[in-house]
């Protein structure tokens, strides 16, 4: 397996991308049986002339304008079953990778690391962890991130502890952060979730190892529920100041989601600007490859002009996979490629990179929320209001009588056997759903499936625990 991280201004992620064929797995059956699910398929950049790029510019319109009508139609038709099932198939893939040494992750584990782990259920693996330093053990629980077609690459990192403030100001400094995005607070039903890593009085100044951080602004927006910080960053023993940005969304409940998609997609665009990500690229030339660079599967990688944007919320993997999911979206469609999109692949895909991504059934039903309020705003529909969206509540604790299995998004063929263990596996774990508390504390996401094995419920998650109960 080869290392993605590395010193240096920027290191490339080159094997953070996930592969571009993903396996939905009957986890149970004796006989494994397996049914591919395509995930999203590069763009290639062939060369073509200026009347054949007019053509292809008016192809992809009346495709995406296809698509998204279809997604519209399709969307209407779910129940809450439909979605459950949904992700209990998610649940059924990640269960398949906790056995496939491809998602090993040894040096997350190491003695050496424990305190560095804020939660120990939730761990980079090791063929696409960021490395800090120069010493190829060098660690922080983050992970490279980035999804075929995308025109932005990600970091995706729990919050920092006490032990590792210092940990992830070198992470930013090495791997050309500019961007931050935050999405918890530092305080969730009387659980620390973040340690503050910047200074709370506008001109102050601390010092996190070698960095001299100072908040030099703080702006909010109205009717917005997330706040722009402008930060300042100098190294020890050298005069250049950095600037560095932090978009803070403060009011993600510590259930589940936003109660509207209005304040987040409103910030989601402003990351886009901050990151120069609002206009589609040139396509169908050279420039169009250097504009973004890939991987070789469609995937950008991060560069010196391009750094990746750095998202965490506690455990790095529930917010902030909704988040980078949510962003994908905006960008496919910026690009006229919102084609046959399959949101649960996108998912397998992100959790290929990074266990649990997209944590709980609420957050993929959100993301599927956002995704039709985007579809209605492109095709020029009025917008409906979050309350009238067809989205079930969080948890439920009983099946519609009657319900059956649906056809599943568009471009996924599921094997028989899968659906019918998945519908199992759900009717199994509704009553234990109703019950689990925040989801990144509890892991709502590992009740009847787990992403790691089931450990005594009194030890402690990670160094944060280890004096209380939990």
């Amino acid at each position: 397996m080869s290392e993605s991280g590395g010193g240096g201004d920027v290191t490339t992620a080159s094997t953070a991308s996930p592969a571009t064929k993903i396996t939905v797995v009957d986890v149970t059956a004796s006989n494994v049986t397996s049914t591919p699910i395509i995930s999203p398929k590069p763009i290639t950049n062939n060369s073509v002339g200026d009347a054949a790029k007019g053509d292809e510019t008016n192809s992809l319109d009346a495709q995406q304008k296809h698509w998204m009508e279809k997604f519209l139609s399709e969307s209407k038709k779910y129940t809450i079953a439909d979605f459950m099932t949904m992700f209990m198939t998610i649940r059924m893939r990640q269960e398949q990778m906790r056995g496939d040494e491809q998602f090993s992750a040894n040096l997350a584990v190491h003695p050496n690391h424990y305190i560095r782990n804020r939660y120990r259920d939730i761990l980079p693996y090791d063929r696409n962890r960021v490395q800090i330093g120069t010493d190829a053990d060098g660690y922080v629980n983050a992970s490279h991130v980035s999804l075929p077609n995308g025109l932005t690459t990600f970091i995706a990192a729990q919050a920092p502890l006490p032990t590792t403030l210092d940990d992830f100001w070198q992470m930013v400094e090495e791997q050309g952060v500019r961007l931050i995005v935050m999405l918890c607070k530092l305080v969730e039903m009387n659980k620390v979730k973040c340690e503050r890593y910047w200074p709370d009085t506008i001109g102050a100044s601390e010092i996190y190892g070698i960095y001299e951080i100072t908040l030099e602004k703080e702006e909010g927006f109205d009717d917005d529920e997330y706040v722009l910080r402008t930060l300042s960053m100098r190294k020890e023993g050298s005069s250049q100041v950095k600037t560095i940005h932090q978009l803070h969304y403060k009011e993600w409940p510590d259930h589940g989601c936003p109660a509207g998609s209005a304040q987040l997609l409103n910030m989601v665009d402003r990351m886009a600007e901050l990151v120069g990500a609002t206009t589609a690229p040139p396509r169908g030339d050279a420039a169009a490859a250097a504009a973004t660079p890939s991987n070789g599967n469609g995937s950008p990688v991060a560069t010196k002009d391009k750094p990746p944007v750095l998202v965490h919320c506690s455990a790095g993997v529930g917010r902030t996979g909704t988040i980078i999911l949510i962003n994908h979206i905006r960008e496919l469609i910026l690009q006229k490629l919102f084609i046959d999109v399959n949101l649960l692949a996108m998912v397998v895909a992100l959790r290929e990179q990074r266990s649990s991504m997209v944590q709980t059934q609420d957050q993929f039903q959100f993301v599927h929320r956002c995704v039709l309020t985007y579809c209605r705003r492109a095709l020029g529909l009025e917008e409906v209001e979050d309350g009238e969206l067809p989205l079930p509540p969080p948890y439920v604790t009983s099946m519609p009588s009657g319900s059956v299995h649906p056809k599943l998004p568009t471009g996924l063929e599921a094997n028989a056997a899968v659906v019918k263990n998945s519908q199992k596996a759900v009717q199994q774990q509704v009553e234990e759903d109703s019950d689990e508390e925040d989801e990144d504390t509890d892991f709502e996401d590992a009740t009847d499936a787990p992403d790691y094995p089931a450990e005594p419920t009194r030890a402690p998650r990670g160094p944060e625990d280890v004096n209380g109960a939990c």
